[in-house]
């Protein structure tokens, strides 16, 4: 069976190799917007009216794993135990109380895709046989509908119980009898519980329109028109009168960034002169109040005698002695 690429499959978390995924026509689905949570990894794949589509499980590892397992598939929330091809279907509801189903794990699952590996411990030598039965379409109440879900699925896929299972493809004839008796050749017993898988996926079906509005799926038109605004609304380069040919758009853009930096710049050069002049302001402003102290010079006069030595003054004869018999005088130079 050929493998489809990333983005067309899930890969069961923490089971490298491992893969499922949907196809319509033999052609795989496109998951959109998958998420991790822990041992389970969920993502929405587009359903539409009537359409029949197949589920495929794929173990490409090369090494058999420790213990055995089964693969198991839920739609809506409902047990598979039969091989029978699935069918994308408008949801069907009701306004009346009594005639809606009252499944919890219906109403609660409504709208997903379930593959869930569960590890389980072989009892040999078991033969048994039982009879199966495949539950009728339901109906659902309105008030207890999922918000915005526009399909559910027609009919439900059989059980399995295999040591290995190298793939999971669902074929066969729609609308054959709904009860089959069948044997196996060993029983066993859960390691995991259906309800606390090891691992699992979970497909999400939704009508394209709806991805879209939800977030899901890219939407071309919306993404062309939010385009569109933002080039309405960006400024855009002009040309010279004598100019007819307009500039191609990278080249517009190009040359805006440029003259945007370039007065940006200018801007920057006037802040930095400005700022310039404003500190010789102020060392001028400095300068003004305050006042350097005055200078002073000494003056020796030669053959001038003291006052106090013209008195008879016994000390200020001893100064003019101590300067040499010189006459001190001390004169501003303001």
């Amino acid at each position: 069976m050929h493998l489809p690429d990333s983005e067309h499959r899930l890969e069961f978390p923490g089971l490298p190799g491992v893969y499922g995924w949907i196809c319509v026509d033999n052609e795989p689905l496109e998951v959109y917007d998958a998420t991790d949570h822990e041992s389970r990894t969920v993502a929405y794949v587009e359903s539409k009216d009537d359409v029949k589509f197949t589920v495929h499980f794929l173990d490409t590892r090369t090494k058999a794993p420790e213990d055995s397992f089964v693969v198991l598939v839920d739609v809506d929330g409902t047990e598979c135990i039969k091989i029978r091809p699935f069918l994308f279907r408008k949801l069907v509801t009701t306004d009346q109380a009594q005639k809606a189903c009252n499944d919890r794990d219906f109403i609660n699952n409504l709208g997903t895709v379930q593959l869930k590996i569960c590890r389980i411990k072989k009892i040999p030598n078991a033969l048994l046989g039982f009879t199966l039965e495949v539950p009728e379409g339901r109906v659902v109440d309105e008030r207890k509908k999922k918000a915005r879900l526009t399909h559910q699925v027609a009919c439900v896929l059989g059980y399995f119980a295999l040591n290995r299972i190298s793939s999971l493809t669902l074929e066969g004839s729609f609308g054959e009898n709904a009860f089959q008796q069948w044997e196996r050749r060993y029983d066993y017993d859960h390691i995991d519980k259906r309800k606390s898988p090891f691992s699992s996926l979970c497909f999400r079906y939704r009508s394209k329109v709806l991805l879209q509005v939800e977030g899901h799926a890219p939407d071309p038109e919306a993404d062309k028109k939010a385009e569109g605004e933002r080039e309405r609304h960006s400024p855009s380069p002009t040309l010279s009168a004598d100019t007819d040919n307009s500039l191609p758009p990278q080249v517009a853009r190009r040359q805006l960034a440029d003259k945007r930096a370039e007065l940006e710049m200018l801007e920057l050069e006037k802040r930095i002169a400005k700022v310039k002049r404003e500190i010789l302001v102020l060392e001028d402003d400095v300068g003004e109040e305050v006042e350097e102290p005055k200078r002073k010079r000494v003056k020796v006069e030669e053959g001038v005698k003291n006052e106090s030595e013209a008195s008879g003054d016994g000390k200020g004869k001893e100064k003019e002695k101590a300067k040499g018999g010189k006459k001190v005088t001390v004169i501003d130079l303001d």
